[in-house]
């Protein structure tokens, strides 16, 4: 009875939590409302936790959402431009780089878990990455949503500067796309489940989407109800286990992880201004397409503002491309490296 209670108060406080954030217009709402709840709801009932198979359904529809939104970024004008896409790929891994390796050197948190949350992709996709590499997914997860709000309030406060007015863009998926999504998404659990790869599902679901969209075999497109439940099953999982020792490392280095963040966003902004300045890409355009926010928030920031949505996606795209294909070796480089540099200045 204590445990049907138990989930009955996650379930309405992470409603709760949501609606205040979507009220807020903050992008990454659907993550970070059932993460904020879970992390709460465990302080005062200990003892909740996500049975293993929901980290397969999680991933198997993120990796639909992602495969998507990647979609709608490839077209005929990425070939031709793939130099200044490949460009800006490496400059913001470089810099997310730097300053994961700068956190780890300075032992504001672990080595992995420094690299992990500075890495800019889709927020779910790396902390399931992370998690998948032996970081603590907990940290990387308070790393990464710290980071998607910088990016958020900036992105808003950009265009607000600009006096970019908000476009609507809501979607209605039709009940056609619904069947093929479906299908890929088992097919890539169960494709996964025999590779045996880490964060497989995500990653062979994400793949077989992208083939099927560019054989022509369909569009992908995930419910909102299904994302919702998603998007809800990996954020328990992950603030569930926020255990009291967990919680204390987060408070504690909340505020130099905050501070990274921002320089982090004013980096990448640097780029965006030689992207406005040179190739005469508009402002908030160039903002997004550098910004090192999750893939599924600047997605959702691209379709409610008057931006080149498919530069966007295009850039996005690529550079979460790279991280998911050279992240691993990334992190496992810089996280040695700063030991490595750490125990050689205290002998």
């Amino acid at each position: 009875m204590s445990k049907v209670i138990g989930w009955a108060l996650l379930i309405a406080v992470t409603a709760l939590v949501t609606t205040v954030l979507q009220a807020l217009a903050v992008p990454a709402a659907l993550l970070l409302g059932p993460l904020l709840a879970a992390i709460g709801v465990a302080a005062i009932r200990p003892g909740l936790a996500m049975p293993h198979w929901t980290v397969t359904v999680g991933q198997a529809a993120v990796g639909c959402v992602i495969a998507g939104a990647m979609a709608d970024g490839i077209g005929p004008g990425v070939a031709a431009r793939w130099p200044l896409f490949a460009g800006i790929a490496a400059s913001t891994i470089l810099l997310s780089g730097g300053i994961g390796y700068t956190l780890a050197r300075m032992r504001v948190v672990p080595g992995t878990v420094a690299v992990w949350g500075s890495m800019p992709g889709g927020a779910a996709a790396m902390v399931l990455m992370a998690e998948a590499d032996g970081a603590d997914a907990r940290l990387v997860a308070v790393m990464v949503y710290t980071r998607v709000l910088v990016v958020t309030m900036s992105a808003t406060a950009l265009a607000a500067l600009l006096r970019a007015d908000p476009t609507s863009a809501a979607r209605v998926v039709p009940a056609a796309i619904v069947l093929p999504t479906l299908a890929v998404a088992v097919a890539g659990a169960a494709l996964a489940m025999v590779i045996r790869w880490p964060a497989g599902t995500l990653i062979v679901t994400m793949g077989l989407g992208l083939a099927v969209e560019a054989m022509g075999l369909g569009r992908l497109a995930v419910p909102m109800p299904a994302t919702v439940a998603a998007f809800a099953l990996i954020g328990w999982r992950i603030g569930l286990s926020f255990t009291r020792d967990a919680r204390g490392a987060a408070l504690r280095m909340l505020p130099r992880v905050a501070l990274a963040s921002i320089a982090l966003v004013a980096l990448c902004g640097g780029i965006a201004l030689i992207l406005h300045a040179v190739f005469g890409i508009d402002p908030l355009t160039a903002w997004l397409a550098t910004s090192p926010g999750g893939l599924e928030s600047v997605a959702i920031i691209a379709t409610s503002l008057p931006v080149d949505a498919p530069f966007i996606m295009a850039a996005q795209t690529a550079r979460f491309a790279a991280v998911m294909l050279i992240g691993p070796a990334i992190a496992t480089f810089l996280a040695r490296r700063a030991r490595q540099r750490t125990a050689a200045a205290t002998r």
